[in-house]
Parts: structure tokens; C-alpha cells; sequence
């Protein structure tokens, strides 16, 4: 029988738990063949883990589903996950070239500079942990940038990583939700990491380029540039606020999904001020009419809050003249009409709403049904070609005091006496 090469992603989302399986093919693609959306309302607040029990229970009915119509075992996977307390740090650190004589940079000189930022963790009173360390780049002598510096000459090599910050309590939850689900999490995948190796093209990434992946409790934001990860974010506010501004004025919540997939607009300008629609009236059987230039404007009002949340994003990292490939929009509040023309009228840039997928095979990227599938299948595709330095238990740790929030990539002028996180 022939042996197939099975990974298997989780999304942990707000509303729902999104499961996928996908086949390793000899082209390196992978073929999603199967996949559960299990519901697990009030698991997740604010893109927390609230109840371990709803959350488990959920992985549990989409393992089973997946288990009954694959005729297979799942027994680990690759989880993605996104909150408002994931952020992101530059970790900094050098060493002294071995070969003073000839100071020839060397693999072992990078070993070794790799081993001291895998050493580098935050304080334990920040009940903080670091998931991730992604390499950014190297500085020769504080004065020459270099992405390959073996064989190059320099007294000493500093390196600067992106490292992925994440609450520690939020990980042991996720943990225990698997547990109950017997299922052994292979690594724990911000998604925002993993979703610009599924979204993104080669000219993108080289040119720069942001993800902004609105959800229903948060809104994710990756920053790429010159074929490096640069900036993460995940903000919190999503889709779940427009249905919470929408059943402020009087529309009953059970009504409010179909009402958005008939009529929601993201600008006024799109409907006349006259068109109406109706919806049933609460308390009764009978319908009343409502005005679709009010819904718009309600739900325009909101997404522009969401860009403006995004640009100062953006601005913060540093960056925002470096995307020259504009905006990809993607989550469920993209299949709202109009967006993309929002977006592009707020940050002004170029903006689009995902279409192609990278990394698949055709076959499955015809069949990505929702955005829900997009996350999940962005960490089963992150799971074939890890592209961190992970975290790994060692000696002789290195604790960092403070640790300041500072996305965009830094390098000291001069060896530092210790290891850093800006």
C-alpha cells in the first residue's frame, strides 16, 4: 500500500473550529482532501481560549467526522491560533568571528549565533512565551547587511529575528484542549505566520506586501518585505462588532447573518437612498421595511474603524511605504460587496481580496469554501515547510528583563554586552 504523508491543520477561531487534512504530493503540494467546521460558541471571547470544555469537545467532533469519512487516525497536528495578546518582538544578538586571523565568517559561527538567540527567552514575570524566532537578516561588523553571510569578512556578526510573543497561560489551554481530544499538537502556528506562505506570490513577497485577515474577533495583520516576515499584529476588533452594531437597532441577532449575505454593502455611495428591504420584526410574524443606505452606512461606518486600525498598524511597523503591493484582504468579512474599494479608499493603496492560493494543488484551491478553510489550510501548508527557528528547552538560559514591543527590524551600531529583545 502505498504510504501517503498526511498534515493536518486546526484553526481556532471565535465561532468555529475549522479542521483540514491535506495529502503531501511528490510536487511538494499539498492536496486538501477533507475538512470539518465544528461550531464552539463562547469557547473563544475576544480571541481567548474561555472554556477548555467547548473548545475540546469541538476538536473531538471534527477529528471524529474527518476519522469516519477518511478511514484514517489523526493523531497530531499543526494548530493555528490568533488573539489580541499575540505580538511581535525583534530579537537581537552577536558574536565574535573565531578566525580572528583572516576573520572569515563560518558555519559554525552562525551555529553558534543561531544557539544564543534560541537561548534568548522573556521574563518569566511577563508570563509571556516565545512560540517562534524567524530570521531576518544579518549585520557584518554593525555596518554591512547580509542574508548568506558564511565566507564573508568581519570581526564580529550580529543577527536580528522576529520573535512571535504569545500569552503562556493561552498556550497551556490550547493544550488541554487537544488533550481532550487526543491529539498531539506538532506546533502551535500564529496564523498570521502562516498565512502569507499561502496567500502571497513570489513578487509580493520580494516587493511587500500586507494580509489583513478580518475574522470575528479579531483582525490579523502580516507585513512581508524583501522575502522576509517583518510584522505581525492581531488586533481586536473583527466582524463580530458590525452584528453587534447592526442588532443595536433593533434587528434580532438569529436574523442578522442572512441579512448581511443578502444586503450588506460596505459603502453608501453603492445604494440609493430610497432602496429598501424588509426584515422580520422582533416580537412578531410580520415583516417591516428597512432602509439599505442604513445598514450601509452602519457597516461602513465600522469597517472604516477596522482600516483605521490597520493603517496605524502600518505606520507603526514602519513599513508602510515598503508594501508596494498594497493590501490582500482576506476572512469572512471580505465577502461583504464593496470592501476591497473601502480598504483602498481608507489606506490608499492597492487593494484585493484573495483569489489564488499558493502552494496547493488546483484541485484544492478550487474547493476552499470559506475563509475558515483558509486559515486552517494555511497551517496545514505552514506544517509541510516550517520556515522558524523553534523554540526548544535548553541550558543556560538567557532572561531577558524588559521587553518593549518593537516590530520593525533593529541592529546596534556596536556588540552589545548582552542579548536583546526590542
Amino acid at each position: 500500500m502505498e504510504k501517503k504523508s498526511y498534515f493536518v491543520g486546526v484553526d481556532i477561531g471565535t465561532s468555529n473550529i475549522t479542521m483540514v487534512v491535506g495529502i503531501l504530493q511528490e510536487n511538494n503540494l499539498l492536496d486538501i482532501v477533507a475538512s470539518s467546521i465544528q461550531e464552539s460558541k463562547l469557547g473563544v471571547i475576544d480571541g481567548r481560549i474561555n472554556n477548555i470544555e467547548i473548545i475540546g469537545s469541538a476538536i473531538l467532533a471534527a477529528k471524529k467526522e474527518l476519522e469516519d469519512s477518511m478511514k484514517i487516525r489523526i493523531t497530531e497536528a499543526y494548530v493555528g491560533l490568533s488573539n489580541e495578546k499575540v505580538r511581535c518582538a525583534t530579537i537581537s544578538d552577536f558574536v565574535e568571528v573565531r578566525d580572528r586571523q583572516n576573520r572569515c565568517i563560518s558555519a559554525e559561527d552562525i551555529r553558534v549565533l543561531t544557539q544564543r538567540i534560541s537561548n534568548i527567552k522573556c521574563e518569566p514575570s511577563s508570563k509571556e512565551t516565545i512560540l517562534q524566532r524567524i530570521p531576518i537578516g544579518y549585520t557584518i561588523d554593525g555596518k554591512h547587511d547580509s542574508q548568506n553571510p558564511v565566507g564573508e569578512i568581519g570581526s564580529w556578526i550580529s543577527a536580528t529575528h522576529l520573535a512571535i510573543i504569545s500569552e503562556t497561560e493561552q498556550i497551556r489551554r490550547l493544550s488541554l484542549a487537544f488533550q481532550k481530544a487526543h491529539i498531539t499538537i506538532k506546533e502551535v502556528v500564529i496564523n498570521p505566520v502562516a498565512q502569507p506562505h499561502l496567500l502571497l506570490s513570489d513578487d509580493e513577497w520580494n516587493d511587500g506586501a500586507a494580509i489583513v485577515d478580518i475574522g470575528s474577533g479579531t483582525t490579523d495583520v502580516s507585513i512581508v518585505y524583501k522575502n522576509k516576515l517583518r510584522h505581525i499584529a492581531s488586533l481586536p476588533i473583527g466582524g463580530h462588532t458590525i452584528d453587534e452594531d447592526i442588532a443595536s437597532i433593533g434587528i434580532s441577532k438569529r436574523h442578522i447573518h442572512n441579512i448581511k449575505r443578502n444586503y450588506a454593502v460596505a459603502m453608501r455611495d453603492s445604494v440609493g437612498e430610497n432602496d429598501v428591504f424588509k426584515i422580520p420584526k422582533i416580537g412578531s410574524h410580520k415583516e417591516e421595511l428597512f432602509a439599505h443606505y442604513n445598514l450601509a452606512a452602519i457597516i461602513e461606518a465600522r469597517l472604516c474603524d477596522i482600516a483605521k486600525f490597520v493603517l496605524e498598524e502600518l505606520h507603526y511597523s514602519r513599513l508602510a511605504n515598503s508594501i508596494k503591493s498594497g493590501i490582500i484582504l482576506t476572512g469572512g468579512v471580505t465577502n461583504i460587496r464593496d470592501i476591497d474599494k473601502l480598504f483602498a479608499r481608507e489606506l490608499k493603496m492597492p487593494v484585493r481580496i484573495v483569489k489564488d492560493y499558493y502552494g496547493l494543488t488546483k484541485e484544492s484551491a478550487s474547493v476552499i469554501g470559506s475563509s475558515a478553510e483558509t486559515a486552517a489550510v494555511a497551517v496545514a501548508c505552514y506544517g509541510k515547510n516550517p520556515c522558524i527557528v523553534n523554540n526548544r528547552v535548553v541550558q543556560n538560559i538567557t532572561t531577558i528583563s524588559t521587553v518593549k514591543q518593537t516590530p520593525t527590524e533593529s541592529v546596534t551600531d556596536a556588540p552589545a554586552s548582552k542579548p536583546q529583545i526590542e
